[in-house]
């Protein structure tokens, strides 16, 4: 375990983030306490022990957690969604209303309308309002676009297996029968909400949706993107979703925000979740980016921090310590970064790993020695 309050907060996230996952979930939040205690300005581990005491059926409990996060970070929409959900929980609908219209009124700042929708929609279930229902309608745009091609959107099949690509949209029907089918899904759902399981949250929302319970299937790709903020099939199913319902313009910007969060955008916050991620799948080339993206926007040290809480669980890795290596002479520290590639030449020597070896020479004659003419060779 590392010695710092930096390394030891990422190593108690990554514990957290594992239990979870195994729905070890007392395991989880003493790993996420640890890692608040350490660092309690950081986000991430309040709104995790929340979501992990939200998954516990405490939402009392959770309700406190989240309130951490938003007195850190008024804004932090992961937390304010957190707070709304305990709060519908304890039979608070009203507060948890209020909540999520200061929710949506920062997803329309954030041009993020899709998201706005989908939150007004929740907090007109809780409590119906002349604002609400006048923005919802202005920010999602029911009726088709004229001449509008959504063919390439994507479609998802309905009951009896056919796409509905082409068709004439529909609204979920009301009081219909809760077949077996349904029933199995909705409870496998309960259990990937449990757990933050996206893959079995995104498909448990196409099985509801191909049984025709649309509102049941964008609520569970709402849960998946409480957990995975830029899930790319969530998106995309919801997208599909929100098509299904007639909602053409809001399927489309839905799908722009898809390619929005595709792009590499400058959020320390966002970029830290995705490492702590990579850091628990060992997404190595996910990981390298991220330091890129780091060292890009001249946050080398927190670069340094991401690649040594990397070399503990993969220390004989050579693009790990050729990382470290031009990290340290971004820094000015010459003699760490030769000192960084002696051990890596060393090690590939041991190893007989010829691209690390090419990668080695390159580092070594464009980098790190150019005034000196080539000073090793390329094999």
């Amino acid at each position: 375990m590392s010695a710092d309050p930096y390394g030891r907060y990422r190593d108690a996230m990554r514990t957290g983030h594992l239990a979870t996952l195994r729905g070890a979930h007392e395991q989880a939040l003493r790993a996420y306490r640890e890692a608040a205690r350490l660092l309690p300005a950081r986000v991430a581990a309040h709104v995790a022990i929340g979501r992990t005491q939200l998954a516990e059926r405490r939402p009392a409990d959770a309700l406190t957690a989240f309130e951490a996060a938003v007195t850190r970070a008024p804004r932090d929409t992961t937390a304010l969604d957190g707070a709304a959900r305990a709060l519908v929980d304890l039979d608070r609908g009203d507060e948890a209303a209020v909540l999520l219209d200061g929710l949506a009124t920062i997803y329309v700042e954030q041009d993020r309308q899709v998201d706005a929708v989908a939150t007004l929609e929740r907090a007109l279930e809780h409590g119906g309002s002349p604002w609400r229902r006048v923005m919802l309608d202005q920010l999602r745009g029911e009726q088709p676009e004229p001449g509008m091609d959504l063919g390439w959107l994507g479609a998802l099949p309905d009951t009896a297996g056919q796409p509905t690509a082409g068709r004439r949209p529909r609204g979920e029907p009301a009081a219909r029968p809760v077949t077996d089918e349904v029933r199995a899904i909705a409870e496998r759902v309960d259990a990937a909400s449990a757990k933050g399981d996206v893959a079995e949250l995104v498909a448990g929302a196409c099985g509801l949706a191909q049984a025709d319970r649309l509102r049941a299937a964008a609520d569970a790709c709402h849960d998946a993107l409480m957990v995975a903020p830029d899930d790319t099939d969530a998106h995309r199913t919801l997208a599909a979703i929100y098509r299904r319902r007639g909602w053409q313009r809001t399927a489309r910007a839905k799908l722009r925000i898809v390619e929005r969060y595709q792009r590499i955008v400058d959020d320390a916050a966002e970029l830290d979740r995705d490492a702590e991620s990579a850091l628990v799948t060992g997404d190595l080339d996910e990981l390298l980016r991220i330091v890129d993206c780091h060292a890009d926007r001249g946050r080398t040290a927190a670069a340094l921090d991401l690649v040594f809480a990397a070399l503990a669980t993969a220390p004989g890795e050579p693009r790990l310590h050729l990382a470290i290596a031009r990290l340290h002479l971004a820094l000015g520290w010459r003699g760490r970064a030769v000192e960084e590639t002696d051990r890596l030449a060393r090690l590939v020597d041991i190893n007989g790993d010829a691209a690390a070896r090419r990668a080695v020479a390159h580092f070594v004659n464009s980098a790190l020695a150019p005034a000196a003419g080539r000073a090793a060779p390329a094999v």
